[in-house]
């Protein structure tokens, strides 16, 4: 990216899924089954990035929908596409998301998908409600293009040019040098690696572009790096969360710091923000800064660097969110941060960032789909005492203890 998108402005999305179970013993068979049309093809297209987040067109009985490109679910389409084309339900079962929080859902038989030109045959989806979360809500979304579709070819996602390019064929290096990770699968095509940060090696991270984050880690792993000195310097976020596709909300806690020693083997991540309480994923925070492709056929990710590389994170220390009841509020607080510095607290009602005032869900909409570069903003909120507070919140790093 040409800059770095301040982080925490929106609280962070995490679309990635875990199905369940299945009431039907040939599900699974139905999953892993689907083809693509053409033998040799080499298709690019153009994508939309809001808030970290990788938006693709999709055509489906000649016409074009808005899906989530996300390798970290498998494939899903809307209640009001199904309701539209009505495709044929094959399964029953339940989905969790990154919060946690289980839905029942019904998979059914897409038969035909096309991205690129490019058609994807019998494609199983689970059906889901992607009007449950405020923010994929104003998103629009008609569906994820999910892992169990993309294994059927190689992806380059180039965030600087935002173009995507779908081939299964050999992958060339350019001129530009190239890094190479190799990835595990499990059962429902995740890519799984290794990283190392100093000695100590972290398992089964999943390379997830359903998360605008950076890098979060199960409790333990965390605890040991910290034992290990490894990590020395931490800070807390705390509040409420609404990441997942159920959009129910939690509470949050989460400890976290900045890390400058994430690599494997030749290739380095520098300045990493970590967090605990989650199960391994790697997020588009990392991503922008690299031209990437997931090789199917080798099962390696190549990573080639973008020019403009942007390796110091800043906040402004706060997420927001949106409710019926509360309209726009403050769901998490970064301890230390510049936020917190000027009495933002989570839950206190927000009523406008700069010319942006926030009547309704409109208007929460339309600043998530503002590119804000700023360093500075103006912000309007009330307090828990009812008052009206207007202040100035200057973009700093991370305030570690």
């Amino acid at each position: 990216m040409k800059q770095l998108r301040p982080l925490l402005f929106l609280s962070y999305l995490v679309i990635s899924l875990l199905f369940l179970n299945s009431c039907s013993p040939s599900w699974s068979g139905t999953f892993h089954s689907g083809s693509v049309s053409q033998q040799q093809f080499s298709e690019s297209l153009n994508m939309e990035i809001i808030k970290g987040l990788t938006i693709i067109p999709v055509e489906i009985n000649g016409k074009t929908y808005r899906f989530l490109f996300d390798t970290g679910a498998v494939n899903s389409i809307s209640e009001e596409l199904q309701e539209e084309l009505g495709f044929k339900v094959v399964s029953k079962g339940k989905i969790k998301d990154s919060d946690n929080n289980r839905s029942r859902v019904i998979y059914v038989n897409v038969d035909t998908l096309s991205v690129g030109g490019i058609e994807f045959y019998n494609q199983s989806s689970f059906v889901g409600d992607f009007k449950a979360n405020p923010v994929l809500r104003c998103m629009n979304l008609d569906g994820i293009l999910g892992s169990n579709v993309m294994r059927f070819c190689n992806w380059t996602i180039d965030y600087e040019k935002q173009e995507m390019v779908l081939s299964n064929q050999e992958f060339e290096e350019s001129a530009k040098e190239t890094f190479s990770i190799p990835f595990e699968t499990d059962i429902q095509y995740n890519q799984l690696i290794e990283l190392n940060i100093g000695d100590k090696t972290i398992s089964k991270v999943k390379i997830d572009y359903g998360s605008n984050g950076y890098l979060s880690i199960p409790n333990d792993v965390f605890k040991a790096l910290k034992e290990d000195n490894l990590i020395q310097q931490t800070t807390f976020e705390h509040g409420v969360s609404q990441a997942g596709i159920v959009g129910k909300v939690i509470q949050k806690r989460e400890e976290i710091t900045v890390v400058d020693s994430l690599y494997f083997e030749d290739i380095k991540f520098r300045n990493v923000v970590l967090a605990d309480g989650g199960s391994g994923l790697l997020g588009s925070k990392i991503f922008s800064n690299w031209i990437i492709t997931i090789d199917w056929e080798q099962k390696l990710l190549h990573f080639q660097a973008q020019e403009n590389q942007k390796t110091d994170p800043a906040t402004f220390g706060f997420g927001i969110g949106f409710s019926e009841s509360s309209g726009v509020y403050t769901q998490t607080i970064i301890e230390g941060g510049p936020a917190e510095f000027i009495g933002l607290k989570p839950k206190m009602k927000i009523l406008s960032i700069d010319d942006i005032t926030f009547d309704n869900e409109d208007d929460f909409c339309k600043f998530l789909y503002l590119d804000y570069k700023k360093d500075v903003i103006d912000i309007e909120f009330e307090n828990f005492d009812g008052n009206i507070l207007k202040e100035k919140i200057i973009k700093q790093k991370y305030s570690l203890k």
